[in-house]
């Protein structure tokens, strides 16, 4: 490996790890839902964006939109746990 790349390398190691951290503070508070609905819509639009790919999943069911996106989801009748069969 050149020296040169090595520097350069070294030198923006701490940015690349401060991004990283970021996008996976991000990910996160998506996820647990922690932040405003409206927030969280805008970052994964702009993620799918950046995906290529687009959100246009209106009319359809959470199950179907997970498996779009490749998510196995099982859907199991509701029991009543005050009266088990």
């Amino acid at each position: 490996m050149p020296h040169w790349l090595l520097e350069a390398y070294m030198e923006n190691m701490p940015k690349i790890e401060a991004r990283e951290s970021l996008s996976m503070a991000t990910a996160v508070s998506v996820g647990t839902g922690s932040m405003k609905k409206q927030q969280s819509k805008e970052i994964v639009r702009r993620w799918e964006r950046s995906a290529g790919r687009s959100n246009t999943v209106r009319g359809l069911s959470s199950a179907d939109v997970a498996a779009m996106h490749g998510i196995g989801v099982v859907v199991e009748e509701k029991q009543d746990v005050c009266n088990p069969r």
